[in-house]
């Protein structure tokens, strides 16, 4: 059907079709040449490049916002005296564990200066949307806590020596502030430094505090696993007995289940049955996490599984 406009007065522009006029229904090919153009432009051209725009804009706003940053920017972030964007950073290196572009000299040197500013834990308050939920003991998370772990896992990443040695100098030193000498020790489990042998023994066993007992056992086992599967160049094998002792003599005097756990689990790990019975009560457990790895380390004294240690937190 042609196209055929409404006769002349009986419409008027800008206002609705009078009743009785015969509305026009025809296909868009049926009209005007201009109408086409005009209706094409205003419902079809328009609003695509507008939309791709606004879409334009929101990716080019995500990707200047999310971007992952680069060495300096972690190293400005966290060193900010605004505890907001220290703790955003902080999110943001956590988040990226594990790609080559963070392990870097400066970042563990800023990793280091947030483990030694004891200040830091006065901020305690969170930011977050969430604070308003959460209970009065979840609201003493510090940044200090997260930096030691990160000081050991950075340090152990890092080729150069002397990274390594200023990762374990700080957190040896730390394990005697007893507001992070247990994550000082999560620290020191990740480095995997024999040089730190003496220190988790003491901490294992002169220190009341059985968490810090616990992650001292753990990082026993882990440290001294790694050494025995990296023998140094000259060949010569690591001393099992300088770690399977301390951890057997702490086995037989440990009241805490937890601590004792952890070191069955430790002992377990470089192949000694001691901690035996009480794996295999602890493979009944209803922590999934604590069946498992008491499962592993059954196997390993079996001889079926890779040596390994895993924490069980207490």
């Amino acid at each position: 059907m042609s196209y055929v406009p409404p006769a002349p007065g009986t419409t008027k522009l800008g206002e609705p079709t009078p009743e009785g006029v015969a509305k026009q229904n025809v296909h868009i090919a049926d009209l005007p040449a201009e109408v086409r153009r005009s209706f094409l432009l205003s419902m079809v051209f328009f609003p695509t490049i507008v939309g791709a725009t606004v879409c334009l804009i929101l990716f080019l706003g995500y990707y200047a916002v999310f971007k992952p940053k680069n060495p300096f920017q972690y190293s400005v972030e966290l060193r900010s005296t605004d505890a907001r964007r220290r703790w955003m950073a902080a999110r943001e290196l956590s988040e990226n564990i594990g790609k080559d572009s963070i392990y870097t000299h400066d970042t563990l040197v800023v990793l280091i200066e947030i483990l030694q500013n004891a200040d830091l834990d006065k901020e305690v308050a969170a930011w977050t949307p969430s604070a308003a939920i959460k209970d009065a003991d979840e609201k003493q998370s510090r940044l200090r806590w997260w930096a030691a772990p990160m000081v050991g896992h950075f340090a152990a990443k890092l080729p150069d020596p002397a990274d390594k040695d200023a990762g374990l100098q700080a957190l040896i030193k730390a394990l005697d502030d007893k507001d992070i000498a247990l994550f000082a020790a999560k620290g020191l489990s990740l480095l995997k430094d024999p040089r730190a042998k003496d220190a988790l023994i003491k901490q294992l066993n002169e220190n009341k505090d059985s968490g810090v007992r616990t992650t001292a056992a753990h990082a026993l086992g882990a440290t001294a696993y790694f050494v025995l599967s990296n023998p140094p160049k000259d060949g010569k094998a690591g001393d099992v007995d300088a770690y399977l002792t301390p951890l057997r003599k702490a086995y037989e005097t440990e009241k805490d289940t937890d601590v004792l756990d952890n070191i069955a689990i430790a002992l377990a790990s470089l192949g000694d049955p001691l901690g035996k019975d009480r794996l295999e009560a602890l493979v009944k457990s209803d922590d999934t996490v604590a069946r498992q790895t008491a499962r592993s380390a059954l196997e390993i004294l079996k001889g079926t599984q890779k040596p390994q240690t895993t924490v069980i937190a207490p």
